[in-house]
């Protein structure tokens, strides 16, 4: 390599050595200048009070519910612990339930009857070993269907007052909560309802052979409710009595009956025979054939599915008006497992 190789070579490298520097100089200062900003970045927000926060939040959320839908657990709000801890507190036979998560095309719930029969004794080394007839395992597919439900929002609310995530979610359990009370209560199953009521005489409800008719004609008496609380004599589980509270209301007022023992136990403990009585809102029906009260182990026996852990919201104007409208869509079913395992009074004619 002669001279003039030698020097361009030179400066080549030279050339070469500068670039890297350049190059480290820039990476050193976009570095420095990223933690700038960072540094600055954390200063202003340690700035903002939680209010402002919550504020810059919220405003976000309302803008993605507004033009897309959105889901409670988005906010951060655990809607489906928060519905099912709203029912137990202040629900009468929804509190008491098990709850199922699911997917909108149904699932199988099973549950081994609470009254297994017990084996007899068997010689050692014995091949033929009799089957237990009386236990039975039920699967009942409970498919949920969805349930929808309006909050109307004025604009002065929306202006001039502070709306909370946990507020929406209060109105929603609130609102959800009470349509599965009312048809729990109610005398409606079968494949039009989604969810069952227990009063109904339907056989996806109860057996046939398990509906004991009342003693006295067009009435419920103590000695129906004390023979229907007997039926829960022995059995495994947490038993309920179901009955319409305008019912019960007509035993207790009721004079010269034999039955002051039951209404010193109801008026003490709420309970017949030990047996706990749920009074709910419903009118007695006292037709033949009518289902004046029901036993069930609403614990084990039924099951409320929940097609999603969330509701649906999302935004609905009204160009008419200066209003909007928060929908809220959720999927509900629910169902009695084992119908064998639910006993009944109805009404004689």
């Amino acid at each position: 390599m002669n001279k003039e190789e030698l020097e361009k070579k030179v400066e080549e490298l030279e050339k070469r050595a500068s670039e890297i520097e350049k190059a480290e100089i820039e990476k050193r200062e976009a570095k420095e200048k990223e933690e700038k900003r960072k540094d600055n970045f954390y200063k202003e927000n340690m700035k903002m009070d939680n209010e402002e926060k919550r504020n810059i939040i919220s405003k976000a959320f309302v803008e993605k519910r507004d033009a897309e839908g959105l889901k409670l657990s988005d906010t951060g709000v655990d809607f489906y612990g928060s519905m099912v801890e709203k029912f137990r507190i202040e629900k009468t036979l929804t509190g008491k339930v098990a709850y199922l998560r699911g997917s909108y095309t149904g699932f199988k719930v099973p549950l081994i009857k609470s009254r297994p029969a017990v084996q007899a004794s068997q010689t050692e080394g014995d091949t033929a070993l009799a089957k237990d007839s009386q236990m039975a395992i039920g699967n009942k597919t409970v498919t949920p269907e969805l349930f929808y439900s309006i909050l109307p929002i004025t604009y002065q609310t929306e202006k001039f007052s502070q709306i909370t995530d946990a507020e929406i979610t209060d109105a929603f359990a609130e609102a959800f909560g009470e349509s599965i009370e009312i048809a729990m209560q109610s005398r409606n199953a079968g494949s039009s309802y989604a969810i069952s009521g227990v009063l109904s005489a339907d056989s996806s409800v109860v057996d046939a052979a398990n509906r004991i008719e009342a003693k006295a004609s067009a009435s419920l008496t103590w000695a129906d409710l004390y023979a229907l609380a007997g039926k829960a004599k022995g059995k495994i589980g947490s038993w309920t009595i179901v009955v319409p509270s305008e019912s019960m209301g007509e035993l207790l007022s009721a004079e010269g009956d034999g039955s002051s023992f039951m209404k010193e136990e109801y008026s003490r403990t709420g309970a017949i025979r030990g047996v706990p009585v749920v009074e709910i809102a419903v009118d007695p029906v006292y037709t033949e054939g009518a289902t004046l009260a029901t036993l069930i182990d609403l614990t084990k026996n039924y099951r409320l599915a929940v097609a999603a852990d969330d509701v649906i919201l999302r935004t609905v104007y009204d160009k008419n008006s200066l209003n909007k409208y928060l929908q809220g869509a959720m999927g509900l079913g629910g169902a009695v497992i084992l119908p064998s395992e639910v006993y009944q009074i109805k009404a004689k004619a």
